[in-house]
Order: C-alpha cells, then structure tokens, then sequence
C-alpha cells in the first residue's frame, strides 16, 4: 500500500495528550510513593483507576495491622499522612478523560508498569487502492508542471489549481513549486 501522506496535526494531538498523562502519572506516582514509603507502586493498574482506595488499602496492609479492628482505614491514613483527596480526584479524574479520548493509541496500565501505545506509524495516510489511478495522474500532472516551470519558467501555479479540484496551493513549501494533492480525498478510510 501506498503511503501518501502523514496526519501531523492528529499524532501533535496524541502527542500532547500522552504528555498530559505522562506528567499526571509521574506525579500520581511520587504522591503513592511519599505516602506508602516504598519505592515502587505494587499495583499500577489498581493504582491509577482510583488512586485514594489503593493508598487507603496499601497504607492500610503496610502499617495498620496493630490497629483495633473497628478502626477506619481512611481515618487511620488520615491521621498520619494527609493526602488531599480533591487533588487525587481531579487527577484521576483527568488521567481517565485523557485516556478515553486517546483512544486506541491510549497507554496501558499493567500491575507493573505503564506501556505508552503512541506510534507515529500510525497516523500515516496510505492511498485508497480503489482512487489510485486519478491519485497518479495527478501526481503525474503536477511533476510535469513543476518541470515545466523550472526548466521553462511557464506560467504560475495558480492557473493549475483550477484544473481540479484536489490540487492546491501549498504556501508552506514554495521550493517544490507549491502545488499539492489533497490526501485526505484519496485516503485509504
């Protein structure tokens, strides 16, 4: 399959989003951390889809077993580590909103580790096999433009664009004679 083009603005997106979990993930971290007193999450996955039970019943497995039993957990967290829950909450809450709109190239959360599904591969255009020959011709009728305009300095690009209507002007590569297909009319779907 032919590759036509690349979805820049969509992998910039996940991109920027994978950014916002990565830095809510490192800091949901160091709070775990400080508050358990261990240097790693037993539980990543447990961790980050409700980060105050886990610490409650972490906190609870590490330093409560000479704790009467009607004591509360919560209560007993409480009393010797505050944890500001609102803080918990909203990054949880935003690491879970990130998460649903990233989609499939969303990160996962194992026991041990978070695996980042990010790849730029992914955001790669590839031609429809069923527009493939127009999607030729086109390319073919722009390089012969382009020659024609440096070998022979013909006419401007503009006058071209109106010949149809998935060629256009590209104002941001002007060197290449600033002519382009559009790929989205010709991607694969």
């Amino acid at each position: 399959m032919k590759k036509i083009g690349f979805n820049n603005d969509g992998y910039l997106a996940m991109k920027g989003k994978q950014e916002q979990i990565d830095a809510i993930y490192e800091r949901l971290e160091a709070i775990g951390k400080k508050v358990l007193g261990v240097d790693k999450i037993a539980d990543y996955g447990t961790f980050m889809a409700a980060p105050y039970d886990y610490l409650v019943n972490e906190f609870w497995a590490l330093y409560g077993q000479y704790e009467p039993g009607h004591t509360s957990k919560e209560r007993f967290l409480d009393s010797k580590i505050k944890v500001d829950t609102i803080e918990l909450e909203k990054m949880r809450s935003s690491l879970q909103k990130l998460v649903k709109e990233m989609g499939k190239h969303a990160p996962n959360f194992s026991k041990a580790k978070m695996t980042n599904n990010l790849k730029k591969s992914d955001f790669a255009i590839f031609l429809n096999p069923e527009k493939e020959e127009e999607y030729n011709a086109l390319e073919n009728f722009i390089n012969a433009a382009r020659v024609l305009r440096a070998k022979y300095n013909a006419g401007t690009a503009g006058s071209i664009v109106t010949f149809h209507n998935n060629i256009s002007l590209d104002h941001y590569n002007e060197a290449d004679g600033f002519l382009k297909i559009n790929t989205y009319e010709y991607a694969q779907r």
